[in-house]
């Protein structure tokens, strides 16, 4: 299983640690591995909210065209 830390995710996703916060709560992505302060992702899991995240703002996107 691959590993993302907070700052890769968030670089990735394009959006700040508040945003991240929520994702967390809204349990839409939820953290795999804690070591002390430090909380990683799911690679997999992140990657695959990024595509249907991406697929949901173009299909706006050229509605709105």
């Amino acid at each position: 299983m691959e590993y993302m830390t907070c700052a890769e995710v968030v670089e990735l996703l394009g959006i700040n640690m508040n945003n991240l916060r929520q994702l967390q709560h809204r349990k839409t992505i939820a953290w795999v591995k804690k070591e002390g302060r430090k909380v990683f992702y799911d690679a997999n899991q992140v990657r695959a909210y990024k595509a249907i995240r991406d697929k949901r703002l173009t299909k706006h996107d050229s509605l709105t065209k």
